[in-house]
């Protein structure tokens, strides 16, 4: 006997995607509020114009609205083996990559010699943003915010850290350079 059966079968909006769930052996649903509350636990979201994404889609849209969370370089191990990787004079490869943690998109770089001797590029300062009890953050200033903060080297994984102190005259934090820095 053949059977005809009407069923809701989810693909996103702009990438065509299927939901990658191993524990559903038919992606198939009864109705869509079946399928909808299925996909809320897999990250998929209905934006407000009625377009359904998957979850990478949904994390490109966050960083084109407020930017890639970047992880930390990684340096390429082939040790100037790949043809477009030039070793350097210690025969390490300079090619490095890091990946957004929220969408993975892939950002390239050069290790550049002044990064070798230990010269680094470093962006500009940021506080850290923890709470009290995190490890290690023990001191806390008097108006309750950490008293590190953080910089990255542009070419490389270098972080420098710094302690803030209160300025003499209005007792905030200084910023760069008023606590000592720790590599």
């Amino acid at each position: 006997m053949l059977k005809m059966t009407l069923c809701v079968v989810v693909e996103c909006d702009r990438c065509q995607a299927a939901p990658d769930d191993s524990y559903v052996e038919d992606p198939h649903f009864t109705c869509e509020s079946d399928a909808l509350e299925h996909l809320a636990t897999m990250d998929w979201k209905v934006a407000p114009d009625g377009t359904l994404l998957c979850g990478g889609c949904v994390a490109r849209q966050v960083c084109l609205v407020h930017g890639h969370d970047p992880g930390v370089w990684r340096r390429c191990g082939c040790h100037g083996l790949l043809v477009e990787h030039t070793a350097d004079e210690t025969g390490a490869c300079p090619a490095q990559a890091r990946h957004c943690r929220r969408c993975g998109e892939a950002e390239h770089s050069t290790v550049t010699p002044r990064c070798q001797r230990g010269e680094h590029t470093l962006t500009g300062w940021k506080r850290c943003l923890c709470h009290p009890g995190i490890s290690g953050h023990q001191v806390v200033r008097a108006d309750g915010e950490c008293v590190y903060e953080y910089a990255w080297c542009e070419h490389c994984e270098h972080r420098a850290i710094n302690v803030r102190v209160p300025a003499a005259s209005d007792g905030s934090g200084s910023g760069a350079g008023a606590g000592s820095a720790v590599a």
